[in-house]
């Protein structure tokens, strides 16, 4: 078990970049910990692949954005060029 699986208590797929900080060499790292989906704030939705690691970004809907404002953002994220996320259940 790696030290992150030994914090949680079991080893995780699914990471999120801190402050959504990108870099090449920490998706690097995270593949190697043996990371599958790593999300970061970047407000895309074209998935790139390092290492056999998904890098995707993510959009920020606020509750005081607006119905309009929040369909916009939300209609550009569900187009996105890439396989579906992993689900967080099971």
């Amino acid at each position: 078990m790696g030290p992150l699986a030994t914090i949680v208590g079991h080893r995780s797929k699914i990471a999120s970049v801190p402050g959504g900080y990108y870099s090449r060499r920490a998706t690097e790292a995270a593949a190697e910990a043996g990371i599958e989906t790593w999300f970061t704030s970047e407000p895309t939705a074209h998935a790139r692949t390092v290492n056999e690691c998904q890098v995707l970004g993510r959009y920020t809907v606020q509750r005081v954005m607006g119905h309009g404002m929040a369909g916009r953002v939300l209609g550009r994220a569900a187009r996105p060029t890439h396989a579906a996320a992993p689900s967080l259940e099971g």
